[in-house]
């Protein structure tokens, strides 16, 4: 009884011990930024979520066409989703609801929380969206359809198809109660066709080429504007006038960017120009003769925007605010004819935002016939902000979402750089100079910071011991801290806004650029590399190479390579990173160094959708082939993923519970592919040698579903790949996301390193490597949802155990920590596991996985991205832990991941005073007993005598 109850007890405290842990790890060890994106503008609104609903709420789509709701108070997230498709959606409020269309999809979102209230899809791609009083839905779609919603259950009421098919479809509008669709013909003349009549009018004298040269509509006076002759010259048409007229003309000085129309009353209307350095108004009056300009403003300087308020009850014009980030805010309206500036704002404080693109506004009048506005605003580089009465109150980091490209920076050692010249200095001594300078600065540094050493020690003590020893300490600027946590991931997004976020301060922003702004213009960049020492390098494909300070953002140098660059890879050349782009043509460039190799490199290049090629690059900058490899006929190269480059083996061979080994197959050259024939529905994966090309393995898998991108990863001896089962054999129907995990070691056999153990040494390119392909042992595992991404933990020597981490895809998204050996390939299948078995952790097989609540890293945060999502990973200063980090479109989180447990410091449970207590304790318990111990044998011995 007394051992089991023993055996409870213990039992009891380690089960709130590991409670403890995991709710002391959560969100402390990790962050996370939840990001909407750039607003999309006419998808960007004020609205109440319900009738009973006093505040309104901001609701955007985002060019990443995540949807959400931001609270205008303080900027947080109401909710948030992504919308299913691609292209660019559009979002409309109607009535306790939000109304989006994307792809082929219509949603009706309840507007408090984001859940669906309906929704349909269409083989169609939505063009526009509209609202009807009534609430049905009018859906424009690329074809020229329309079709009308049901409010309530999205079905469909009607559908109009009169439309030409050879037009281009812009946009659906109200023309005095007649929906109208706008569209340009062949021939490029704007169309516009009533879908109650099928009456159209084509306005002969207009010239659009691009459906963006058409910027604004009035749905009550059926007004159209658009640009032609490159942005100089401004039309307007009038659908019921049948006619169209050039209203102005630019000034060559500037070169007109963007437009853009409101409309202030039935028959005003404002016209908003933006250049590259300036912005002016345009105020217009529609008389029975067509527009007249009735007043501008000068153009000021900076990217300024304009917003319309809300509309008032009663008949007076629609409030303008237009605001600059040197001007202030503006509050404008047009009555008649006079315009009108009715108050303005300046900025109380010096605002942070360089310039504006796009804003709305909801300006209230008081009683005291004052005004009050509040301006959700989006910013040059892509941030968004809310000023009330010209004070900023919140602003969100919305360019770090859309981010493509990543790495991580190492950060400089505030230690060692202390003395870095100083031993840069006795380098370059005689041996006799630099022992008298070394000893000189110990004795200085003694001086120096001895004292105060010694003074801080009763501080340091009393910390570790009372306070839980936090040496987690606040470092400033580019520097490392004790653990290694500190380090910045620099993110690169399609709009060249280049970031760097601090993963050891909870994901503070350090720095940030704005690469348009340079004078080396970037194209479609190629790639992102961390080059060590704070350096990062971009390569775009016109042959633009840009270094980067990334300690502090700036630049370094910009040049133009002269040549186009479709691809590039990152290599060792003699311990110098060195960046080797590939033209289209296959021709090799150095890109951050003029010198040429120290030593030949091999590369692979992909050639085609359905090849690959070996090329040895000798240190003349010729380059031969190698070797090519060739997917089988109608199959498509889907994934290419070598072996990681700091992939670290502590162990070359995995111990056996038995005490024998299975050597690893540790090739730091292999190559993984995956094919897929969409006509069999089959995929085939193959191992690489990158050098020789031989083909090590390679497994054929049927009944698979190829429309979904498959995923790969490589480490040690181990590759993992994932796809889509979908077998409609009669009787035996199965739709599964598949994970396959592979082991390869040398020989079958335990204690054998196969036909290559007695070479001393091995090359990819000896004959007898042909003969020393390795043996694969796998399993196949079921997902419980689609995987976004893999990735596994990693270590400066490798020595802990490896985590594979997978992003999977559900209705939020999550990242799953799972040990390596519950996706074992060595898994015992068919029989119970024996004690060798369970001694080395192997449960039995199971095709499906558990999803073990402790390995979900983001706990209860809500991700939401699930297109073009990456999970980063880095070391930390401590072997224990691994820093990891997922970027997608629409988040940025980080956290640390200790797969053995942090078993090289100590964590927040440990109770430094009991242990404290329980020494001194035993001291004192030693100092009492003594006595009594030596006088019990000292009359031992005379009892003896």
């Amino acid at each position: 009884m007394r051992l089991k109850h023993l055996l409870t007890t213990t039992l009891v405290s380690l089960t709130t011990l590991t409670s403890a842990i995991y709710q002391d790890a959560a969100y402390t060890t990790d962050w996370h930024i939840p990001l909407l994106g750039a607003p999309v503008p006419d998808s960007t609104f004020f609205h109440t979520p319900s009738i009973d609903s006093k505040a309104s709420l901001i609701y955007t789509l985002s060019e990443q066409n995540i949807l959400g709701a931001i609270k205008p108070k303080d900027g947080s997230l109401v909710w948030r989703t992504s919308l299913d498709g691609k292209g660019r959606g559009v979002a409309r409020k109607a009535t306790e609801k939000v109304i989006t269309g994307l792809g082929g999809n219509v949603e009706a979102r309840r507007a408090g929380d984001g859940r669906v209230v309906w929704t349909n899809s269409f083989p169609e791609t939505v063009q526009d969206v509209r609202v009807e009083a009534s609430q049905n839905v009018l859906v424009l779609f690329d074809d020229g359809k329309v079709r009308r919603l049901a409010s309530g259950s999205g079905d469909v009421v009607w559908e109009w198809d009169g439309l030409d098919k050879s037009d281009k479809v812009h946009s659906l509008i109200d023309n005095f109660g007649k929906w109208t669709v706008v569209s340009v013909s062949k021939d490029h003349k704007l169309r516009a066709t009533d879908i109650s009549s099928g009456a159209e009018v084509l306005f002969s004298e207009s010239n659009i080429t691009d459906l963006e040269q058409i910027f604004g509509t009035s749905e009550d006076t059926g007004l159209i504007f658009w640009m032609e002759n490159d942005k100089t010259i401004l039309k307007n048409a009038i659908i019921v006038a049948k006619e169209s007229k050039t209203v102005a003309t630019m000034d060559p000085e500037y070169e007109v960017q963007s437009v853009q129309m409101f409309q202030s009353s039935a028959t005003s209307y404002f016209v908003h120009y933006q250049s590259a350095t300036h912005s002016w108004l345009e105020s217009y009056f529609l008389t029975p003769l067509g527009l007249e300009k009735v007043y501008n403003t000068d153009s000021q300087f900076g990217q300024s925007a304009l917003a319309p308020g809300q509309p008032p009850s009663n008949e007076k014009p629609i409030p303008f605010t237009w605001l600059s980030p040197f001007e202030g805010i503006k509050i404008m309206a047009v009555n008649g004819i006079d315009p009108l500036a009715i108050v303005k704002f300046n900025f109380s404080d010096a605002s942070p935002v360089t310039g504006f693109t796009f804003a709305i506004s909801e300006v209230i009048e008081k009683a005291d016939k004052t005004f009050a506005v509040r301006s959700f605003v989006t910013g040059s580089n892509g941030d968004t902000h809310l000023f009330r009465d010209g004070k900023l109150v919140w602003s969100r980091q919305e360019s770090l979402a859309g981010a493509k490209h990543s790495a991580w920076v190492e950060l400089k050692d505030h230690k060692t750089e202390e003395i870095k010249e100083e031993v840069e200095l006795e380098s370059h001594q005689n041996f006799v100079a630099a022992y008298i300078h070394r000893t000189t600065r110990h004795v200085q540094e003694l001086v120096t910071y001895g004292l105060p050493w010694l003074t801080q020690l009763p501080k340091r003590l009393i910390n570790n011991v009372l306070n839980g020893g936090n040496l987690e300490e606040v470092v400033t600027g580019p520097y490392r801290d004790f653990f290694g946590y500190r380090k910045y991931l620099v993110l690169l997004n399609d709009a060249h806004i280049l970031s760097a976020v601090n993963v050891g301060a909870q994901g503070k922003l350090a720095w940030q650029m704005d690469l348009n702004r340079g004078d080396t213009k970037l194209g479609e960049v190629v790639a992102l590399y961390h080059m060590g020492n704070g350096i990062v390098s971009i390569v775009d494909k016109d042959g633009t190479h840009l270094k980067i300070d990334a300690y502090q953002g700036r630049y370094l140098h910009a040049e133009k390579l002269g040549k186009k660059i479709s691809s590039t890879t990152l290599v060792d050349d003699a311990g110098t990173p060195t960046i080797i782009g590939f033209t289209p043509c296959g021709c090799a460039v150095i890109v951050n160094t003029k010198k040429a190799l120290s030593a030949p490199m091999h590369i692979t290049i992909r050639s085609s959708d359905s090849t690959l090629t070996g090329y040895k690059l000798t240190t003349n900058d010729d380059k031969a082939l190698t070797w090519s490899f060739a997917a089988p006929p109608g199959q498509t190269i889907r994934t290419l993923t070598p072996r990681p480059a700091h992939d670290p083996t502590a162990s070359l061979a995995r111990v056996n519970a038995d005490r024998s080994v299975r050597y690893k197959y540790l090739n730091p050259h292999l190559l993984h592919i995956t094919t897929t024939s969409p006509a069999d529905n089959t995929l085939t994966s193959f191992l690489l040698d990158s050098v020789s090309g031989e083909i090590l393995a390679t497994t054929t898998h049927t009944s698979v579903d190829t429309s979904y991108p498959p995923r790969a990863l490589v480490t040690e001896n181990s590759l993992f790949y994932t796809f889509f089962t979908d077998d409609r054999t009669p009787g035996t129907t199965t739709k599964s996301h598949t994970l396959i995990s592979t082991d390869l070691f040398e020989s079958p056999l335990k204690n054998d390193r196969g036909p290559l153990a007695n070479a001393e040494e091995v090359s990819s390119l000896d004959p007898e490597r042909k003969n020393g392909k390795p043996t694969t042992e796998s399993r196949a595992y079921i997902l419980p949802n689609p995987p976004l991404a893999l990735g596994v933990t990693a270590t400066g020597q490798g020595i802990t155990t490896k985590d594979i981490l997978l992003y999977l895809r559900s209705p939020t998204a999550s990242l799953l920590a799972l040990p390596k050996r519950v996706v074992s390939a060595l898994r015992p299948v068919g029989r119970e596991p024996d004690e060798a078995d369970r001694e080395e952790g192997l449960a039995p097989y199971s095709p499906v996985l558990p999803v073990p609540n402790e390995g979900v890293l983001n706990h209860e945060r809500k991700l939401v991205s699930w297109r073009d999502v990456k999970v980063e990973v880095s070391p930390s200063g401590l072997e224990s832990t691994t820093l990891v980090a997922v970027v997608g479109e629409a988040d940025v989180f980080g956290t640390r991941v200790s797969s053995s447990g942090e078993f090289d410091r100590l964590g927040k449970g440990f109770n430094r005073v009991q242990l404290v207590l329980t020494v001194v304790g035993l001291f004192v318990g030693v100092l009492a007993i003594r006595p009594r111990v030596g006088k019990g044998g000292v009359g031992r011995k005379w009892r003896g005598m």
